[in-house]
């Protein structure tokens, strides 16, 4: 709440910046969308890899693509040198199942939480006043909070006996990469717009994991 908060706070600095000698000109666009958002990591490098040779995996989740949801809250503002400055806030969530050791929590969900920052400079590439066609290549801050369960065990006559009860708690990561996407609109006389947004996160440590899609509605001011 309190980025949030922040965020709302600078993108309000930003617009009352010069605002009164520039009030005829439709220099700052405000947009949201929510759609879909996927983890894929999975869906492209099948396995763990961390677990016993003896343990499997859940299969529930073994090359499958975690889906879920993301909601974007966007401020952009047209600079003199025809490019436009973007900022983008991403709250998202996938939805899979835990992957324990001993596959006591298999058919339980989970939830993974995505708090994503996105700054980018980017240039129109239709040039019209109907429609606009911007290609996105963005640096990104995430952080991401990952459910977890843990326990210990022993092997007594080839059973698995639990030596600790289960602990619930979370991890949590914070990283940086590239977005690349693209944002198609259709702009109306009454300034508003509405549009497709596509974002692929790249994150440098680990390789393509998100994807995300969804209609968009803004307005022009």
């Amino acid at each position: 709440m309190k980025s949030l908060i922040l965020y709302i706070v600078v993108i309000w600095e930003l617009y009352s910046v010069n605002v009164h000698a520039q009030e005829e000109l439709l220099i700052n666009n405000l947009n949201y969308s929510i759609g879909y958002f996927a983890d894929i990591i999975q869906f492209l490098s099948p396995g763990s890899g961390d677990r016993p040779y003896n343990l499997e995996d859940n299969p529930k989740i073994m090359g499958k693509i975690y889906t879920g949801y993301a909601v974007n809250l966007g401020y952009e503002r047209f600079l003199n040198s025809g490019f436009l400055f973007s900022s983008n806030l991403y709250f998202g969530k996938t939805f899979y199942y835990y992957n324990d050791l001993l596959g006591l929590y298999w058919n339980n969900k989970k939830d993974d939480s995505y708090f994503i920052v996105e700054v980018s400079f980017s240039k129109d590439l239709l040039k019209s006043t109907k429609y606009s066609l911007l290609p996105i290549l963005a640096p990104f801050y995430r952080n991401l909070i990952i459910p977890d369960i843990d326990y210990s065990f022993e092997i007594q006559d080839n059973k698995y006996i639990l030596t600790s009860l289960p602990k619930f708690s979370n991890q949590v990561i914070n990283d940086i990469g590239i977005s690349l996407g693209v944002d198609l609109r259709r702009i109306f006389k009454n300034h508003l717009f509405f549009g497709i947004s596509f974002r692929s996160n790249l994150v440098f440590n680990i390789g393509f994991e998100t994807l995300y899609l969804a209609p968009e509605l803004g307005i022009q001011f």
